[in-house]
């Protein structure tokens, strides 16, 4: 039993970051929806584990509580590393002056090489 909590609640966490990226991913950030699934089954996929862990380690049930808060406090940072490492990097528009100088430099290039 307690290592079937295990396997569910370890896939439930893998099975939410898969989510989290395919969602972000050629996106800036995520969307809100993808926040919204991503915390639950995180959240669930963390007590889980947790329940099924402590009793393999000897430990008492009650311990899993603590463990599941300290997992589901991680997955804020996890999701912005997450963020960090699966959207697309934001990238911002040039301003009317910086896209002149570029079409400008682009001109002398071509005038100087003919």
């Amino acid at each position: 039993m307690n290592i079937a909590l295990i396997v569910i609640g370890a896939s439930m966490l893998l099975f939410s970051t898969i989510a989290f990226i395919k969602d972000c991913r050629g996106n800036v950030s995520s969307s809100m929806g993808g926040n919204m699934f991503f915390s639950p089954l995180w959240l669930l996929g963390s007590a889980l584990l947790s329940v099924g862990l402590f009793p393999l380690l000897g430990l008492s049930r009650w311990w899993s509580i603590l463990s599941a808060a300290a997992l589901y406090a991680l997955s804020f940072p996890m999701r912005s590393l997450v963020e960090r490492a699966a959207c697309a990097p934001f990238k911002p528009e040039p301003s009317g002056f910086e896209s002149f100088v570029r079409e400008t430099e682009k001109k002398r290039k071509r005038t100087r090489g003919k």
